[in-house]
C-alpha cells in the first residue's frame, strides 16, 4: 500500500533529537523510549474492532453500553479560574461560610440545613393544603391551621406575659370602662332574673329545667314523634281497641242531627246514640253488670212504647197501655212474694183478691168482700149455696130455726 512521499529535513523526537525513522519504527519501545508503540500495543489495538467509536467502553461506574463523556466546556474553565489559587477541596463550611459576604445570593450552612429538611419529591409550588396532607399532624409540623392561629395572634403581642406584666398594666378590677364592679353584677343580677322570670322554684335552674325535659337533648323530636302517634283533634281512624274509664267519651254537638257514638260492623251501623240521648242498637245489648237507671226513668217496650217499667220514687209500676198482659211461667211454679199484703185489683182501686201479710184471705164481689179466712175456717157474707154438702152438719152452730133451706134440711138428714 502506498502512503505517499515525506519530504522533512529530520524529524525531532521528545528530547529534541533527530529521530532516526527506522528505529522508530523497526525497534519496540520500552519505559524511557517515548513515541514507540509496544507489543502490547499492537494487540489491544488488534483487539478493537473495526468501525468501533472512540467512546464506547464496557462499563462506567457499573453502567454498561455507550456512555456519553460530556467535555469540558469554556463555561467550565471560567469557574475553575474562579477558584484562588491554594483553595483547598476539603474546606470546613464554616471556612467557606467566613469568606462569603451573608446575601441573597449566597447558600450557607443555614441554608443547607433547610435543604435537607425538605422532603423528597417535594413541589416548590404546591399549596398548604398539599404540604398539610404530605405531613403528619404532629407538634413539629407547622400546617394551615398553625398559620391561622399566628394571623389572629396581633402584632406585638408577649407569650411570656408575667402577672407583674399585667398588673404594670394598672387595670382596675372595680373600675372597668369606668363602671364600678357593682354596676357589672347588678347588671348579671338583672339579666339572670329576667331569664328566670318568676319561674317556680323548682324549674329556675337549667339542671331542674333538664331533669323537667327528661334529660332529653332532642326533646322536641321526641314530643313531636309521640304526637305522630296520637289520634288527631279533628278525628282519624283508630287501628286498634279503644278503651275507656268513666265519663270519658263525650259529645258537645249542639244543634247536630249527627249521632255522637256510632258502631259499626262490616260497613252496617249497629248502635248509634244521638245527640238527643236516645240509643239506637241494631243488634241484641249484653250487659256485663247492671243497668243503672233514675227515678221516673223507664224501659219502654213496644213500638208504640206500650209496656214501660219503672220507679217512681216511692212504687214501681209494670204498666201495660195496649192490649193484654201475660205473666207466664212455662218452666214450673210462679210465686208472686210480697213484704206485707198482696193485692190483685180489676180495676183501678177495685179489689178482687186481697192477701193480708199473716192475715187472712179475702175474696171480693165488686169491690165488696164476700168471703174471708179465719185461723178457724172461713166466713162468708151472704147465701153459701152449694149442690152437696160432705158431713151431717152436726157441727154448724149459730143456725137459725128456720135458716136452713129444704134442700140442705134433705141433704142433711
Amino acid at each position: 500500500m502506498a502512503f505517499g512521499t515525506i519530504k522533512a529535513d529530520g524529524i525531532l523526537d521528545s528530547n529534541g533529537e533527530t529521530l532516526n525513522i527506522v528505529d522508530a519504527v523497526t525497534n519496540e519501545a520500552h519505559s524511557t523510549a517515548k513515541g514507540y508503540m509496544s507489543a502490547a500495543d499492537k494487540v489491544k489495538l488488534d483487539a478493537i474492532a473495526a468501525g468501533a467509536e472512540v467512546n464506547s467502553v464496557t462499563s462506567v461506574n457499573g453502567s454498561t453500553g455507550a456512555v456519553t463523556i460530556q467535555g469540558f466546556s469554556t463555561a467550565n474553565n471560567t469557574k475553575l479560574d474562579g477558584i484562588e489559587a491554594g483553595a483547598q477541596v476539603n474546606a470546613a463550611n464554616t471556612v467557606v461560610d467566613a469568606n462569603y459576604v451573608a446575601t441573597d445570593e449566597n447558600f450557607t450552612t443555614a441554608d443547607h440545613s433547610k435543604l435537607d429538611g425538605i422532603e423528597a419529591g417535594a413541589q416548590v409550588n404546591a399549596a398548604n393544603t398539599v404540604i398539610d396532607a404530605s405531613y403528619v399532624a404532629t407538634d413539629e409540623n407547622f400546617t394551615t391551621a398553625d398559620h391561622a392561629k399566628l394571623d389572629g395572634v396581633e402584632a406585638g403581642a408577649t407569650a411570656d406575659q408575667t402577672k407583674a406584666d399585667i398588673d404594670a398594666l394598672n387595670i382596675n378590677a372595680d373600675l372597668l370602662d369606668g363602671q364600678h364592679g357593682a354596676y357589672y353584677t347588678g347588671y348579671t343580677d338583672t339579666a339572670v332574673s329576667n331569664l328566670v322570670d318568676s319561674s317556680p322554684a323548682t324549674l329556675n335552674t337549667l339542671n331542674e329545667l333538664a331533669a323537667a325535659l327528661g334529660d332529653d337533648a332532642n326533646f322536641s323530636t321526641t314530643v313531636t314523634n309521640s304526637i305522630a302517634t296520637k289520634l288527631p283533634l279533628a278525628g282519624g281512624t283508630l287501628t286498634g281497641l279503644l278503651t275507656v274509664d268513666g265519663d270519658a267519651v263525650r259529645s258537645d254537638r249542639t244543634g247536630s242531627t249527627q249521632a255522637c257514638f256510632s258502631a259499626r260492623l262490616n260497613g252496617v251501623e249497629q248502635a248509634n246514640i244521638s245527640a238527643g240521648g236516645t240509643a239506637v242498637f241494631n243488634g241484641n245489648v249484653t250487659l256485663q253488670a247492671n243497668l243503672d237507671m233514675q227515678d221516673n226513668d223507664k224501659i219502654l217496650l213496644g213500638t208504640g212504647d206500650d209496656l214501660e217499667i219503672f220507679h217512681q220514687g216511692t212504687y214501681s209500676e209494670i204498666k201495660n197501655n195496649t192490649g193484654d198482659l201475660f205473666i207466664r211461667n212455662y218452666g214450673d211454679d210462679l210465686f208472686i212474694r210480697s213484704a206485707d199484703d198482696i193485692y190483685i185489683q180489676p180495676q183501678e182501686s177495685e179489689n178482687g183478691i186481697r192477701v193480708i201479710g199473716n192475715g187472712a184471705v179475702e175474696l171480693y164481689h165488686n169491690n165488696s168482700k164476700k168471703l174471708e179466712t179465719t185461723n178457724t175456717g172461713i166466713n162468708v157474707t151472704g147465701t153459701a149455696t152449694a149442690t152437696a154438702f160432705v158431713g151431717d152438719g152436726s157441727a154448724l152452730t149459730n143456725l137459725p130455726a128456720a135458716g136452713v133451706s129444704l134442700g140442705l134440711a134433705i141433704a142433711l138428714g
